[in-house]
């Protein structure tokens, strides 16, 4: 955020029962969500149109919020996002139904003080006072019945993200990890990265899903890739 911010207006928000937003938990799929960041903006009197960037299932929420406003995106950054068609990869089915069946016991775990095991104490490679809030906050009842729910709700997201056939040109970026790839991952992002003409694929060796984020190194890759959506959306304009 703060690579981007020197060049760019960047806002980042927690989905209502999340992060750092109040509100308990609750059941929510794209649409909903896409309102909410819709009207939130709005609120905020912050105008658009937008370059959004999402990570993991973030990228499907935008590709989402893209098919609801599409006048209101400018451009879009997938990073290593989950793909509409998660469910066509040859081992995703059964391990989302594993993860179901775990994620539902982590919420009673974290009462009895045992979710920290399981959430860890968040990544190495963030700075010790970040990475001490993270894993207080992952290991809470309430981020872990948030997660809970939102599993719940992928198949569903999913399937509205499939409504967005073509971004019609608008710069598109599709950064994908390398390490710890599940089976058909990679064709699934060359296939995200055919919503636009206008569009590259850039692979990150020795990135892990989660260090395009919370590495530097990596995270500094990404930034530049949302970086280069929102000159080629200015330039388009």
């Amino acid at each position: 955020m703060q690579r981007i911010a020197s060049s760019s207006r960047v806002c980042a928000f927690d989905r209502a029962g999340q992060g750092w937003s109040g509100g308990v938990p609750r059941r929510q799929d794209g649409h909903e969500l896409a309102s909410d960041l819709h009207g939130l903006l709005r609120a905020a009197q912050i105008p658009g149109p937008y370059v959004l960037a999402g990570h993991s299932v973030g990228g499907t929420y935008a590709l989402v919020y893209a098919a609801q406003y599409p006048e209101q995106v400018a451009g879009l950054a997938l990073i290593d996002s989950s793909s509409p068609y998660q469910f066509d990869l040859p081992t995703y089915p059964r391990d989302y139904w594993g993860l179901r069946r775990v994620t539902a016991l982590f919420p009673s775990l974290s009462r009895v003080g045992l979710a920290r095991l399981t959430a860890g104490g968040g990544s190495a490679k963030l700075p010790a006072d970040v990475r001490h809030a993270a894993g207080t906050f992952a290991s809470s009842p309430r981020d872990l019945t948030a997660n809970r729910i939102e599993i719940g709700e992928l198949p569903t997201i999913f399937d509205q993200a499939k409504a967005l056939k073509s971004l019609d040109g608008k710069p598109l970026v599709v950064l994908t990890a390398t390490v710890d790839n599940q089976r058909g991952w990679v064709a699934a992002q060359d296939k995200l990265a055919l919503l636009s003409t206008t569009s590259v694929h850039r692979t990150v060796p020795g990135a892990t899903h989660e260090a395009l984020l919370e590495d530097e190194r990596y995270a500094t890759i990404t930034a530049r890739g949302i970086a280069d959506v929102v000159r080629a959306a200015q330039a388009r304009r």
